[in-house]
């Protein structure tokens, strides 16, 4: 089964909690808190309005923030991927697994996707490949390269599409950020029909 993935609007939306606690009510795998400028107070108030259980599927860019509510992964930010070594990488993911904890990484270009699909948990491909222009730049190369990897641990576009369906053989889940946030009841109403069977 296809996982489902979703992103914390850059701003503030109305009834957010409401509709993200409806997809996480129909079997939504991952919530990835992305605000920027939010202190980490807001995030605790943030959380404590979910039903208890749900921070398991949360995963954050801040450390104090995983280990304080016990969420469910962390998000690497890719200058400090970047900025370490491979070995002091491999050693912070595995403390990462030794707790349970995912470890995440978004990758916005072919190198990183190849460089990086086996060391993470959760790799998300920061650019969505149902377009137009799949034929063109990196989308086709992207593609090519995840038709061609078998075993390729877990590789999300950063858009649902009605073109995504089509593909479904060469990702393992969908990201219905952009969906949500611009059609938040077809949003939901597709993705229960994802998890249900039915695809469009």
């Amino acid at each position: 089964m296809k996982k489902g993935i979703i992103f914390t609007p850059e701003i503030d939306i109305y009834a957010e909690i409401e509709k993200i606690s409806q997809l996480f009510d129909l079997g939504m795998d991952y919530l990835i808190l992305r605000k920027q400028d939010k202190e980490l107070s807001y995030w605790y108030a943030y959380i404590e309005q979910f039903p208890f259980g749900y921070e398991s599927k949360m995963l954050t860019y801040d450390f104090q923030l995983l280990h304080d509510l016990n969420l469910g992964g962390f998000v690497f930010e890719s200058f400090t991927v970047n900025s370490l070594s491979e070995k002091d990488l491999s050693e912070n993911i595995r403390l990462l697994r030794s707790q349970n904890k995912l470890s995440v990484l978004v990758v916005n270009d072919i190198e990183s996707l190849i460089k990086y699909d086996t060391k993470f948990d959760l790799l998300i491909v920061g650019t969505s490949l149902w377009t137009p222009e799949i034929k063109k730049d990196m989308n086709c190369d992207v593609l090519e390269y995840i038709q061609k990897r078998d075993k390729l641990n877990s590789c999300i576009s950063i858009k649902y599409s009605e073109d995504g369906a089509k593909y479904d053989n060469y990702v393992c889940a969908y990201d219905y950020t952009q969906f949500l946030w611009n059609q938040p009841n077809e949003a939901i109403e597709k993705f229960n029909n994802r998890r249900n069977g039915f695809i469009e």
